[in-house]
């Protein structure tokens, strides 16, 4: 069902958005067309004239020179026509493929981020001061950090899989700079914020990273002393 709702809502947002732009975009194309049909036609009546012969003879050299003419144009339309056809059963496979990997990836961030949120509630990590610590202090490692880290992880691994597990996914995302991988990121950063909080998102984000030294690359999307949103 959630793949047929986003095939629906995007052909629907397709033919509403798009529709005018592709009548713009392709109105030279379909006069070019026309004028190629109808110039054999012209051109016949300009040096024959314009006259219902009874000569069946005349009949049949007019029809002669007609299919000699429109039999290739007609051919080399019907290779366009189904050359579009492909590019866009192919384009619409492509569709299916992203919808299919943004529907994942919320089901698999939406497991992690419960999971977090359960195993916060009986971590050392979820205590007010370590949130603190974590979530507003620099990325740096001469801050001696990764032995605190190191210890919660002692205590609770499943946190900082998770976490990493998420992040994976938010890569991946983030490789992908259009619909619906964007917007899919943007939905499921909210949703992290939601449902566990930013300070707790970003305490989460340096948290992996002090507990890796600094080592594993991941986004950090919501730490606010990360290299990476301090470049932007």
């Amino acid at each position: 069902m959630g793949m047929i709702w986003w095939v629906g809502r995007l052909i629907k947002f397709y033919g509403k958005i798009h529709m005018k732009q592709l009548l713009k975009k392709y109105w030279l194309i379909m006069i070019v067309v026309l004028l190629a049909m109808m110039l054999p036609l012209v051109v016949y009546m300009w040096k024959f004239g314009f006259v219902v012969s009874s000569d069946h003879v005349r009949w049949s050299e007019m029809g002669s020179a007609m299919s000699g003419i429109y039999a290739p144009i007609l051919s080399l339309l019907t290779l366009v026509v189904l050359g579009y056809q492909v590019f866009l059963q192919k384009k619409f496979s492509y569709l299916e493929n992203d919808i299919r990997q943004t529907e994942e990836a919320q089901k698999e961030i939406a497991y992690y981020l419960d999971h977090i949120k359960t195993e916060l509630g009986d971590s050392s990590l979820n205590h007010p001061d370590v949130i603190t610590l974590f979530a507003y202090s620099p990325l740096d490692s001469s801050l001696q950090l990764s032995d605190i880290a190191k210890k919660i992880n002692l205590d609770n691994p499943s946190i900082s899989a998770a976490w990493i597990n998420c992040n994976t996914y938010f890569r991946g995302l983030q490789a992908e700079n259009r619909y619906p991988y964007s917007t899919t990121l943007v939905t499921l950063k909210n949703k992290a914020i939601c449902i566990l909080s930013y300070k707790e998102c970003a305490a989460l984000d340096a948290y992996i990273w002090h507990l890796s030294d600094g080592s594993l690359k991941l986004p950090y999307l919501f730490h606010k002393y990360s290299g990476e949103q301090s470049e932007e």
